[in-house]
């Protein structure tokens, strides 16, 4: 909105005298362009996240619009064609931010008034000695930090746990890692046991170091008047990352769907034709933070595949087999078309669906049935926190070939060691992996 007020301000005041110097379609598909890279440049940055509802951040905007400019710049210097007014281009720039800054400026001063401290990130204060001049009353005033309880020194982590668990349910938190920990190391002592904890847990642990030291964990610092705190910095799910992850997720499901529309519907043809029943079958997955998402596939067994597999597991050895691997060697309701797309992972492609609706990443975890996530233990709660993937480590080291244990080995040294190039490494492993059908079933 901020931006058509400005470009259309700065427009009356600079041509409304004479309309007839100027190409307005030209002008409003060069400012379109423009707004199309200032506002994914914000998004990019973060502006538009939850946790930046409270901040104004002038830095933001302006180096957005300092790329935007350049990129006009640039462009129009090879069009030719159009002589666009640097002045008023300039003055656009100049003016939009001055009015982005106001208007965010204002919003946030609503936004903080009406929710106060709520809006912020709920702390247990750990290790603190209150009184007059103390640290703790340094962050609180200072730094405006919501603090909610306190823990006394302990190293019993348990106790800690506990303490935590009992805050959040009292603040009505509809999960622990809504709820953080500020923790002075030189009172707690020995912090590995509770890091680990917060890591499983996702909890955003804040540390305030008696002296510098490095943790095994991904570390964020935060530089507030000489006071060093360590924070959580997520690469898979917090920041610009993120982000560009799901941007590449909707660029790559779009091409996916484009190129292969043709191939979706002769495979849907054939799968109709070849047995009664749907041709897209559709599982319960867990998702995102454990949210249950139906995933579609082109259906592989015959229709009464549940029944039949009711009937399969007073086997015992099958049994054995299924629930050890949550599949069945040899499987017999699987069809003979079923079996051939399952080999080149043709069975997968309606997925693209679900990446573009973002039930799914393109490259991720393995996406796991309910039953299956008790296999992970104390890891669960870290894999339910990433996007599951329509291909991923699992999928290029041999699939079906792969151990069960293996297959969570390889979901959490993907989640550890996220990075974009190491998505598209995944991506370009996977093409031979489908074509050679390794550890197909």
């Amino acid at each position: 909105m901020v931006y058509v007020i400005s470009s259309f301000s700065v427009g009356c005041i600079k041509f409304l005298s004479d309309l007839s110097v100027i190409s307005i379609s030209a002008y409003l598909i060069m400012l379109c362009m423009i707004g199309i890279v200032f506002l994914g440049l914000l998004y990019l940055s973060g502006n538009y996240e939850t946790s930046e509802l409270l901040q104004v951040r002038p830095q933001i905007y302006f180096r957005s619009l300092i790329y935007s400019a350049a990129f006009f710049y640039v462009l129009s210097f090879y069009l030719r064609s159009v002589s666009y007014s640097r002045i008023y281009f300039t003055v656009f720039f100049s003016v939009n931010f001055v009015l982005a800054i106001l208007v965010r400026f204002i919003i946030v001063r609503s936004y903080a008034s009406k929710l106060g401290d709520e809006a912020k990130l709920p702390l247990v204060a750990i290790g603190f000695k209150t009184g007059n001049d103390s640290l703790h009353d340094k962050l609180v005033q200072e730094m405006k930090l919501r603090i909610v309880a306190y823990t006394p020194l302990t190293t019993d982590v348990e106790d800690i746990v506990h303490r935590h668990l009992e805050q959040a349910n009292i603040l009505g938190l509809q999960a622990q890692r809504d709820l953080g920990m500020l923790v002075y190391e030189e009172q707690v002592g020995t912090l590995e046991p509770l890091i680990s904890y917060c890591e499983l847990n996702y909890i955003p642990l804040y540390i305030i170091p008696s002296v510098s030291r490095l943790l095994s964990i991904p570390l964020k610092t935060i530089n507030y008047q000489g006071i060093l705190i360590f924070g959580p910095q997520d690469l898979i799910v917090d920041g610009v990352s993120k982000r560009l992850k799901r941007v590449m997720d909707v660029i790559l499901a779009i091409m996916g769907l484009i190129l292969t529309s043709w191939l979706l519907g002769i495979i849907w043809m054939i799968v109709k034709l070849n047995s009664s029943g749907p041709a897209i079958f559709a599982q319960e997955r867990l998702g995102l933070d454990g949210k249950r998402v139906r995933i579609y596939k082109f259906r592989t067994m015959v229709v009464d595949s549940e029944r039949q597999l009711m009937a399969l597991l007073e086997n015992e050895e099958i049994n054995k087999d299924y629930y050890d691997n949550y599949k069945i060697e040899n499987d017999p309701r699987i069809t003979p078309l079923g079996r051939y797309l399952r080999k080149l992972s043709l069975d997968e492609l309606p997925q693209l669906i679900n990446i573009l609706k973002g039930d799914l990443s393109f490259v991720g975890p393995r996406p796991i049935v309910p039953e299956e996530i008790k296999r992970y233990g104390a890891h669960g709660n870290m894999i339910l926190r990433v996007k599951p993937g329509l291909t991923g480590l699992w999928q290029v080291n041999g699939r079906n070939d792969v151990s069960y244990e293996e297959r969570i080995q390889l979901d959490l040294y993907y989640i550890h060691n996220w990075s974009l190039t190491n998505d598209f490494k995944i991506i370009l492993q996977t093409i031979p992996a489908v074509i050679q059908g390794r550890g197909a079933i």
